[in-house]
């Protein structure tokens, strides 16, 4: 309530209280404090006037116990003297000091003994005691974290992309086997990544220069895990740290088993006929829908994310909150509208003057992206019709 006092300084000279200003603005929210023992001077006094106050439930390890007002006097030539001056009290009475420094010319610094410890009670009557720091409701014990974790992280290698707030980290695992055929699919893909960044609609003061770096594989997941499990994406681009991405690139999976399950869940329930008039349409979508699907999930996962470059001097998370969902629309408009030219991947054992006319006519291709197979007769069939082509060298390997 308001006027419930916080904490009180104790000195020689001086006492002063302190207490809150307004009425709480939710009296009844339930409130848990964590705490460790690197949590010390003002986060304790909050800590322990919650506790003696029974307002929180106090969780992990004894704080630090740093329980000391310090002043400072001047004393010329930029320099100051640091006094303790006062003592911080709790609304039960109790101090938060965990060293005694009273007599330390004679004995040294020293903890509270356990002789002089004392007593107190909470606002509700709960039993807690002085003799250094805040003693947790709910003792927890400290979880390891070793240096090369800490290096990860100060370096970005944890995952927080999950989390609006850009804060929590979180992991995702499974248990797979790659897809070779595919995995050829997704080669090619990535080695023309520099054709899709080029050919990007953005700005090209946000295009890189030189594209590096780039990998991808097809797998077929028998396990699940972590953020993976139990709704699974289809595709995973790591890491999403933009200064790794710039200077070593990044690694793409497409789990083709999940896209496969989305497409026969999908097959049967009407939508195809609901809002595909054409019946030539959706027999073309039946046929080549799945291809399509993979397609767009390889240029979203293998390329979008590794595309494009911030601009000088930012980081790449002011935009907090809107961050990975602006990143997710911005890579698929991107490598679509590049790709919105019709690019075509074909096997080039695959590509007949007749045939291959029969299901795409080139009238409707701009770009096609073929292996190092394709027939002098190919060539001219495509130049004839003012198509553009790639030749990926890959040993004639399948595409689709």
């Amino acid at each position: 309530m308001k006027g419930t006092e916080v904490v009180t300084t104790r000195g020689r000279t001086d006492n002063k209280s302190f207490r809150t200003a307004a009425d709480p603005i939710l009296p009844e929210l339930p409130l848990a404090v964590l705490v460790n023992g690197n949590t010390a001077s003002a986060a304790e006094i909050v800590a322990g006037a919650l506790q003696d106050l029974d307002r929180a439930v106090i969780v992990g390890q004894r704080s630090f116990g740093k329980g000391l007002v310090q002043s400072t006097r001047p004393l010329g030539y930029n320099t100051y003297l640091k006094l303790t001056t006062a003592k911080y009290y709790i609304p039960s009475g109790r101090c938060i000091q965990a060293v005694d420094y009273s007599r330390a010319r004679e004995e040294g610094a020293r903890s509270v003994p356990d002789s002089l410890i004392r007593e107190y009670a909470t606002q509700g009557g709960r039993k807690v005691y002085d003799g250094g720091g805040i003693e947790p409701d709910l003792h927890t014990e400290p979880e390891y974290i070793s240096r090369f974790a800490m290096t990860l992280y100060a370096l970005g290698f944890i995952e927080d992309y999950g989390d609006p707030l850009g804060r929590k980290a979180s992991w995702e695992a499974n248990v797979n086997f790659r897809d070779e055929q595919a995995c050829r699919r997704t080669e090619i893909i990535s080695a023309n990544a520099q054709w899709f960044e080029d050919n990007s609609p953005v700005d090209p003061a946000y295009k890189k220069k030189t594209v590096k770096g780039v990998s991808a594989k097809v797998i077929t997941v028998a396990m699940l895990g972590g953020d993976c499990y139990p709704a699974t994406p289809i595709g995973i681009n790591l890491p999403n740290a933009d200064w790794i991405r710039k200077e070593h690139g990044s690694k793409s999976v497409t789990i083709d088993n999940i896209t496969y399950a989305y497409k026969r869940a999908a097959q049967g329930d009407g939508s195809l006929e609901e809002f595909v008039l054409r019946a030539e349409d959706r027999d073309r979508m039946v046929r080549f829908g799945k291809l399509g699907d993979d397609l767009h999930t390889d240029l979203h996962e293998c390329l979008g994310h590794g595309s494009g470059q911030l601009a000088p001097g930012t980081k790449g998370t002011e935009l907090r909150t809107y961050t990975s969902t602006l990143e997710e629309a911005r890579l698929t408009n991107d490598m679509m509208e590049a790709a919105s030219q019709t690019v075509l991947l074909v096997d080039s054992t695959k590509f007949g003057r007749r045939g291959f006319a029969k299901i795409c006519p080139l009238d409707r291709i701009d770009i096609i992206v073929t292996d190092d197979g394709i027939s002098e007769q190919a060539r001219e069939y495509i130049e004839e019709a003012g198509v553009d082509l790639i030749i990926a060298k890959t040993n004639g390997c399948l595409i689709g």
